[in-house]
């Protein structure tokens, strides 16, 4: 095997019968499943998200609205969750859940395809998206 991992490698068999080596890593089969683009849908999303403020307002108030009212910061700049659950491009991606992220927070490490997880700095601004 030359030094590398066994599990890394998958045997392909073509209408030939010719076996061809695949490498892919599990979350990339997963994704071939689950027919996701995961490149396409982070960019997609980076684009109307990055720079933005996130209100959590699915449970509770966060308390950032008003916060970030009282810096001057715009509505235009800010997004809630309410509405990007509710966004039809939101359920056209496969997604049924967001997860706000702020630095330091402890998180669960499960993964779950359908989930957005938002990076957020500790203002609540929008700084990376994952989806798992």
């Amino acid at each position: 095997m030359g030094g590398q991992n066994h599990l890394d490698k998958d045997i392909s068999v073509d209408n030939s019968g010719s076996s061809h080596e695949i490498n892919q890593r599990p979350e990339q089969l997963l994704n071939d499943v689950f027919n996701i683009e995961p490149q396409r849908q982070t960019e997609l999303w980076e684009k109307r998200l990055l720079g933005k403020y996130v209100i959590d307002d699915r449970r509770y108030d966060d308390g950032n609205e008003k916060k970030y009212r009282e810096k001057g910061i715009k509505d235009t700049e800010t997004i809630k969750t309410s509405e990007l659950v509710s966004d039809p491009e939101f359920k056209n991606d496969g997604l049924y859940e967001i997860r706000v992220l702020y630095p330091g927070q402890p998180v669960t490490r499960d993964l779950r395809l359908s989930r957005m997880n938002l990076f957020v700095d500790e203002n609540g601004k929008v700084r990376s998206i994952s989806f798992h």
